[in-house]
């Protein structure tokens, strides 16, 4: 269907068929469909350990300590009768002393390996622990007093020393707070966009305050924003580009404005670019239509020196819709003032 696009979602639940429609960004109707399958996989569940391992208390180390000892004793208890079937004379091995020998022997054995244990696993445990209380920390502290800058992602990983379960725990654990440092830097972003998107009515400053937070917050190296006025494509503002006039009758952002569609052009690094807009070789340069509902208002362009990350594009896109409204309302200022000075 023109203008529409579809994305299929496979849920193995036993759920009737229904189809969501949506408004997208840039007023593109994108159609969900709930597509319901019925699962096949017949494998159960692995079992939990508590399945075959009864617990004998509240923490794990104990229950360990207490199966070695049982098992020591198991040992102490059987070794004896080994012995004898390695011919070993019966009087000897199954005299008192020598059962009483295996025994201790057994719970040594038993001791030493749970000692062993929890000097090995124990102490990357407690790193473990402590980096998420470092982490609990830092949260509730950055989130009373405001102030995200303490909370150092590096201060709370925790080391890497094995390549087991315990070491992959540990590297889950790393990519966990690294996720959290990325989305409250991508939250934080978002924030500082749409203050300076909200503190400014003139067409000039808005676009000048807009550059300058998107430069820090994505790491582009230029940047431009134009607008329609009147039906012509204006520059309002631009940054780190040398001859940004030239952007109003680009192609690429014409094209922009005609289909609402986004364009990312990314380049190779042995390419190299001539009559270029800026000082540097871009290696991806983002055009992106600033949409009032389904009006084009603007156009966004964007350019790295490097590939964008996620986290600049996370940002991107959700400055979009709140640029559209700024851009709006800075144009009807500007026509409301062209009319005050008529009058």
């Amino acid at each position: 269907m023109t203008g529409q696009r579809w994305l299929a979602v496979v849920v193995h639940r036993h759920q009737p068929r229904r189809e969501v429609r949506a408004e997208a960004h840039g007023g593109v109707a994108w159609r969900y469909r709930h597509v319901v399958t019925l699962s096949t996989d017949s494998r159960k569940p692995s079992a939990s350990y508590r399945s075959w391992l009864p617990r004998l208390s509240s923490a794990v180390m104990v229950d360990l300590r207490l199966w070695m000892l049982g098992f020591g004793l198991l040992i102490g208890l059987a070794f004896p009768f080994v012995v004898v079937l390695l011919g070993v004379p019966r009087d000897i091995a199954l005299r008192p002393s020598f059962f009483a020998a295996t025994l201790i022997a057994g719970l040594v054995v038993a001791e030493v390996t749970h000692l062993l244990a929890h000097a090995v696993v124990g102490v990357r445990l407690r790193s473990l622990a402590g980096g998420m209380q470092r982490v609990e920390e830092s949260l509730l502290e950055a989130f009373a007093s405001g102030d995200w800058t303490g909370c150092d992602p590096n201060a709370c990983m925790v080391p890497v020393d094995s390549t087991d379960e315990l070491g992959q725990v540990a590297a889950s654990f790393n990519r966990l707070v690294a996720g959290l440092s990325t989305s409250h830097q991508v939250s934080d972003g978002i924030k500082s966009l749409s203050k300076a998107l909200a503190a400014h009515l003139e067409l000039g400053a808005l676009a000048e305050a807009t550059l300058g937070e998107l430069s820090m917050r994505t790491g582009c190296d230029a940047a431009g924003v134009l607008v329609v006025s009147n039906g012509r494509v204006e520059v309002a503002g631009s940054s780190g580009i040398r001859d940004s006039e030239q952007l109003a009758s680009a192609q690429t952002v014409l094209t922009a404005l005609r289909t609402a569609q986004p364009t990312v052009l990314h380049l190779p690094a042995d390419v190299v670019v001539s009559g270029s807009l800026v000082d540097f070789i871009p290696q991806e340069v983002q055009v992106l239509p600033v949409l009032y509902g389904v009006v084009p208002v603007g156009v966004l362009v964007v350019a790295f020196a490097q590939p964008s990350s996620p986290e600049a594009g996370a940002v991107l896109n959700a400055t979009l819709p709140g640029l559209a409204v700024a851009l709006n309302n800075s144009l009807n200022h500007e026509d409301l003032q062209r009319v005050a000075a008529l009058d």
